[in-house]
């Protein structure tokens, strides 16, 4: 499974820069940033996720989970 994470987030920063909007995909991308230790590229898709949709559970447990990985 992590041998394919960098697979995943090639595909969905190519997913992201196809459709900046699309809130699920901003998500995903900070999860798997956060999951492959780039937790400080994480928090801009997080940060743009919670603009999308603001006070969203699954994004601010993403935002939280990509910080604490920073400290």
């Amino acid at each position: 499974m992590r041998g394919e994470l960098p697979a995943a987030v090639a595909a969905y920063t190519e997913v992201v820069r196809l459709d900046p909007d699309y809130f699920s995909g901003r998500v995903r991308l900070c999860q798997l940033l956060t999951a492959v230790d780039r937790a400080q590229d994480a928090l801009p898709h997080c940060e743009e996720a919670l603009r999308l949709m603001p006070g969203q559970p699954d994004a601010l447990a993403a935002e939280a989970a990509a910080r604490a990985a920073l400290r």
